[in-house]
């Protein structure tokens, strides 16, 4: 995990991580979480796909709208999607409310944010591998896209998560960690992700997709998390 993405997730500017307390605080979070967390990851296919308008339509009957997810998957002439998960696991969660509790805010936000950050080195990880993969069954793999992003709606991260639990033989249980979907569409645990990949033939179209600066593809121009350099990807960006 770079220093830069954990200080921009802790809200420092250009995410310099100041010396002092702040530096025993971040250093307290990587050590608990290498000794005591259970990050884990997931994916699987969802199938052949139609794009229809703003409307992208899996063949088994799943419907995601989202005008920027479509555009996305034309550009590539996708025609087949792909689903993961990752999750910094509930360990994080249960600690930092722990601190909370004791009247330890510090741990407790810091450790939050170092799970946060951990998910999207995960997230990277794990497009790395899928792309990998892809190439290995000569297809290209553009990287992924989650409800919540600009112009997919959050509310979509439920038929997302219950797409790819019907996609898995054992559903949840087949997955490695707990995960739970809120009717809001967010997540539990806290720092978990969940994306969708469009998959191609035209293996040269999804190059110029990658070699985007992820956060170019939001019109969010204020964010303050918002990246100037060219990170490793997150399973959603």
């Amino acid at each position: 995990m770079t220093r830069e993405r954990y200080g921009r997730l802790l809200g420092y500017p250009d995410g310099e991580l100041a010396d002092g307390r702040v530096t025993e605080l971040a250093a307290e979070s990587r050590a608990w979480f290498a000794a005591n967390a259970r990050p884990w990851a997931f994916a699987a296919p969802l199938g052949r796909i139609e794009v229809s308008g703003s409307a992208v339509v899996v063949e088994n009957g799943w419907t995601f709208e989202s005008a920027r997810l479509a555009a996305r998957l034309s550009d590539i002439d996708a025609d087949r999607l792909v689903v993961a998960v990752v999750s910094a696991g509930t360990e994080v969660d249960s600690a930092s409310a722990a601190h909370w509790a004791e009247q330890r805010p510090d741990e407790g936000y810091f450790l939050d944010r170092f799970g946060a950050a951990a998910a999207i080195q995960l997230g990277g990880w794990a497009a790395t591998y899928l792309r990998a993969q892809a190439a290995d069954d000569e297809l290209g793999l553009a990287p992924g896209y989650s409800p919540g992003y600009d112009g997919w709606d959050l509310g979509d991260q439920v038929k997302v998560a219950k797409s790819l639990i019907a996609a898995t033989p054992g559903g949840l249980r087949s997955l490695p960690g707990a995960l739970r979907i809120l009717d809001s569409g967010m997540l539990e645990p806290k720092s978990s992700l969940l994306a969708v990949f469009g998959l191609t033939t035209s293996r040269e179209a999804v190059e110029g997709q990658w070699a985007r600066q992820p956060c170019s593809w939001c019109s969010l121009s204020g964010c303050s998390l918002r990246g100037t350099t060219s990170p490793v990807r997150a399973v959603g960006t």
